[in-house]
């Protein structure tokens, strides 16, 4: 869903990377509140009443305002219309012969594979590292509110601070945080703290530096071809990692391998996109034709 407001937002905006901040912004804040506003529901009516009330949530707030306020919105196709490009015919294609799209695929598929591997072993690796349940708990709660911090600092930042510095310092805080994690059973509950918020600021930017990494490196006009594209290209990460972790701790008889699987891919992932301009500029000094058009 967010891809497809993001979509509407570069084909509309003269400013996407503000508006797409802004977006992650609200979207960051509301995920702090939902888990809490469901549990209430759930305590306070049952689940199957507590649905409905999602449902029709879900219906009146996005549901009818989309239908209201997006009515005669253009798409990027229609703008490179009437402007008369005619890369527009083909995005898709010339996404794909791009060397630039293979080393965000790379990056970002890293970043997946991590991220989606850690959500779902957090508990029982933190468990097996001596933590009490409620700590774990009170951690995770971290998450959410740091993902915002990140969000509200880039918006803060503005254009002084490029996309790529940005993405480099989320990538390296993503490394940190699999490291603090890993030693989080010398230091205690404290630095499990820190490494919430660590890893939390570096993962929620990465949100954001996708998106404007797609647009700068690939395309304005074709930005829902080209973001697709790269979101296919991360489905198996995303599908596999926790079954991957999960048969490397039953091999292994524990999370430390895990751990330096992570750190390994993460590092990967810091590898592939600070090389990113430098492929970008050779794809151009060498005159290979870019995807990118206006946005």
């Amino acid at each position: 869903m967010s891809e497809c407001a993001y979509n509407i937002v570069v084909a509309n905006l003269a400013d996407h990377r503000r508006g797409i901040t802004l977006i992650t912004l609200l979207t960051g804040l509301s995920s702090s509140v939902a888990i809490p506003f469901i549990s209430f529901c759930v305590e306070s009516l049952g689940w199957r009443p507590a649905l409905l009330v999602l449902a029709l949530i879900h219906f009146l707030i996005p549901g009818l305002l989309s239908a209201r306020m997006l009515r005669g919105i253009g798409s990027a196709r229609q703008r490179s219309t009437h402007t008369g490009e005619s890369e527009q015919r083909k995005p898709l294609h010339m996404v794909l012969r791009h060397p630039v799209f293979w080393m965000l695929a790379l990056a970002f598929s890293a970043h997946t594979f991590v991220a989606n591997g850690i959500t779902f072993h957090i508990i029982p690796l933190l468990q097996e590292r001596g933590f009490e349940l409620s700590v774990i708990i009170a951690m995770l709660a971290l998450h959410g509110p740091s993902q915002v911090l990140a969000r509200v600092i880039l918006l803060l930042a503005g254009g002084r601070i490029s996309n790529d510095t940005f993405g480099r310092i989320a990538f390296a805080l993503m490394a940190a945080g699999i490291v603090l994690l890993g030693l989080s059973r010398y230091f205690g509950p404290a630095e499990l703290f820190v490494y919430a918020l660590v890893y939390g600021v570096g993962t929620g930017s990465l949100v954001l530096v996708r998106t404007n990494s797609v647009i700068e490196y690939l395309s304005g006009y074709g930005f829902g071809a080209a973001s697709g594209a790269l979101v296919i290209a991360m489905a198996l990460p995303r599908t596999t990692a926790a079954v991957v972790f999960a048969l490397l701790w039953e091999a292994s008889g524990g999370y430390d391998a895990v751990l330096w699987l992570a750190l390994t891919v993460s590092l990967i992932g810091l590898a592939a996109f600070w090389l990113t301009p430098r492929v970008a500029s050779m794809g151009s000094g060498a005159g290979q034709a870019g995807p990118s058009g206006p946005a």
